[in-house]
């Protein structure tokens, strides 16, 4: 067999059997300076991939636990310069985390046919709650906010463009209330949009025995 890197073919006439021989080469010997180095490599790989993969929800982050799971929302957009008649609405959004916990995620529809798309995280380099909101009319937000523990309330202050100022809040009545409200003013205080509403839990409930068992068996249903 050729001691080269190519491949032969050999002919056995007594079985008609083909036999493909190829050599494979000799890896090089790893420079032994280089395994320490290697060895720091993936130890830090894998500690930050572990870091990421277990940190754990901070004591600021689980305020925001508080939106977690199904809602029902009715809302009333008052009559005001910006909005000349009252409009009222219903809606449900559902909020679970997301992203390693680290992130909020609000997904919500309106009986008029809108949706909506919310994310809220705290930021630890801003010691600030962070929110971006995103809606099917193409509008959308960026604002920040501080937890106020006496009132159970998140106030989140924003500028629209460089002539008008906003104030939304969130105020969690109870476990199963959140109270929201959106205002804004221009530069002398004149109100140019106010939205109230409030968003309730649903809660899931278990059916008992005598309601599961109620009627023919599933298997009698055709």
């Amino acid at each position: 067999i050729p001691s080269c890197g190519m491949a032969r073919r050999l002919r056995i006439p007594s079985g008609h059997l083909t036999v493909r021989v190829v050599r494979i080469p000799k890896e090089p010997d790893m420079n032994p300076r280089l395994v320490p180095i290697l060895a720091v490599i993936c130890f830090t790989v894998l500690a930050s991939a572990a870091e990421q993969k277990t940190k754990p929800v901070s004591p600021e982050q689980k305020v925001l636990d508080q939106f977690l799971g199904d809602w029902r929302q009715s809302f009333t957009i008052f009559k005001t310069q910006w909005t000349p008649k009252e409009k009222r609405g219903t809606g449900t959004f559902s909020t679970p985390r997301i992203l390693g916990e680290q992130f909020m995620q609000e997904a919500g529809e309106k009986a008029d046919g809108n949706s909506h798309l919310t994310l809220y995280t705290y930021d630890e380099k801003q010691k600030a709650y962070r929110m971006w909101y995103f809606s099917s009319t193409g509008s959308g937000s960026d604002v920040a906010s501080q937890w106020d523990a006496a009132t159970k309330s998140l106030v989140w202050k924003f500028d629209v463009g460089t002539q008008f100022k906003g104030t939304g809040t969130h105020r969690f009545a109870n476990d199963d209330t959140v109270e929201f409200s959106t205002v804004i003013k221009d530069g002398s205080g004149e109100l140019l949009f106010h939205r109230a509403g409030k968003g309730t839990r649903v809660k899931k409930t278990r059916k008992s025995c005598e309601e599961r068992t109620k009627g023919p068996p599933e298997w009698a249903v055709g």
